[in-house]
């Protein structure tokens, strides 16, 4: 995360944070994860409004809360990524305060 922010815009408050990095083709939202909804938008439209680029975010499906907002803002699906794993998981992955994850390229 702090290699991350060092190439980042950061904003945080409440219980959370949120980075926005300049990619090739486009900005890049990533990651983002808050406890409260409320304040998640407010944070992730600070960082939208910080650019002119077009934006990637590469939103959670199992968090309905993130999905509503990445619409809200007028993104639209562009691809699908599958998390695939080999051997046990001992328990689910806990992502209901993931709002964004840092991208495919960094894990």
């Amino acid at each position: 995360l702090r290699k991350l922010a060092e190439q980042s815009q950061v904003v945080c408050g409440g219980e959370g944070f949120a980075m926005l990095r300049p990619g090739f083709l486009a900005d890049y939202l990533g990651p983002v994860t808050f406890t409260d909804p409320k304040t998640a938008e407010v944070l992730v439209r600070r960082l939208c409004n910080r650019t002119s680029r077009p934006i990637f975010w590469d939103v959670p499906s199992s968090n309905p809360q993130a999905l509503r907002l990445a619409q809200s803002l007028g993104f639209e699906p562009c691809r699908k990524l599958l998390r695939m794993r080999l051997g046990k998981c001992d328990r689910e992955p806990q992502v209901g305060y993931l709002y964004a994850s840092a991208g495919p390229s960094t894990g």
